[in-house]
């Protein structure tokens, strides 16, 4: 039962072109930081950790989409879902994850991974510049791509709306 729950709440929640759920998480810096913070970009919301071989493999993926984004309306947004703060800064001193970085005590009961479902990891959400999901669980040169999409429709957004 609890099972179905969670798949009705992604249906119902969680599919491309619905809002984006909003959320407040804290920074590894230890700021406040909400999602509806970044409305007029795009943002991509990966769920990762470090023990995550997928998502380490990512990583390079990850820099290559903010090396080729930077000068646009982009912002990667990780949501780390480890249990331990020290690995977590060591891999990413090491491996120089790109992006502002979250995290949370929790673990893999990380409120925001709870609330985008992110049960297997890596999972990921493209979200448009107003704050509906774009693309879901883009990885490799799709990411590249379906960022450029996104980015298309962030340039065509009336100028009032980029300074809400």
């Amino acid at each position: 039962a609890d099972m179905a729950k969670g798949y009705i709440y992604e249906i119902a929640n969680l599919q491309v072109g619905m809002q984006a759920p909003d959320f407040t998480t804290t920074t590894l810096s230890g700021e406040k930081v909400s999602l509806k913070d970044f409305r007029g970009k795009v943002v991509l919301l990966d769920f990762w950790a470090t023990w995550c071989g997928p998502c380490l493999a990512e990583i390079d993926h990850l820099k290559t989409a903010a090396e080729r984004f930077k000068d646009k309306p982009f912002v990667i947004l990780g949501v780390s879902l480890d249990d331990f703060r020290e690995m977590l800064d060591a891999v990413m001193a090491q491996r120089q994850v790109p992006g502002i970085q979250t995290w949370e005590e929790l673990g893999r009961d990380n409120t925001v991974g709870e609330l985008y479902r992110a049960e297997e990891l890596p999972r990921s959400f493209l979200v448009d510049a107003t704050g509906r999901i774009a693309a879901r669980d883009v990885f490799g040169e799709d990411l590249i791509s379906a960022c450029e999409k996104a980015l298309q429709g962030a340039a065509t957004l009336p100028p009032a709306f980029e300074k809400d």
